[in-house]
């Protein structure tokens, strides 16, 4: 009876640092993927705010400069050429010390000069 128990024991404490050992692997990889989802998420708001911004851009045909939440937006609006204008829109922002940023470009026809 006493055998059975010390057993029991062992397997049960073999059993608790198996599942300890697992733990601590799947605890750190789990962290590292909300980072990455929480960077593509930052990734993602930043293109939808160059999109939408660039569509607003197109009828405005005005440079300007804002923040917006962690987003710095920039529009500049300069001439391609006599009847063509370029748009660009950049959307930067910091993501753990390091910089990131996403740069869209439209030349858009203009009939106003």
């Amino acid at each position: 009876m006493l055998k059975d128990k010390g057993i029991i024991m062992v397997e049960t404490l073999w059993a608790i640092f198996i599942f300890s050992v697992i733990l601590m692997i799947i605890i750190p990889t789990y962290r590292q993927m909300m980072i990455e989802r929480e960077y593509r998420n930052q990734d993602y708001m930043a293109l939808a705010i160059a999109r939408s911004e660039m569509e607003v851009s197109q009828e405005r045909l005005q440079g300007k400069e804002y923040n917006k939440n962690i987003y710095h937006v920039q529009v500049h609006v300069q001439p391609y050429n006599s009847q063509i204008l370029e748009i660009q829109v950049i959307v930067s922002w910091k993501q753990e010390e390091q910089k990131r940023g996403i740069s869209l470009k439209k030349l858009v026809y203009s009939d106003t000069q």
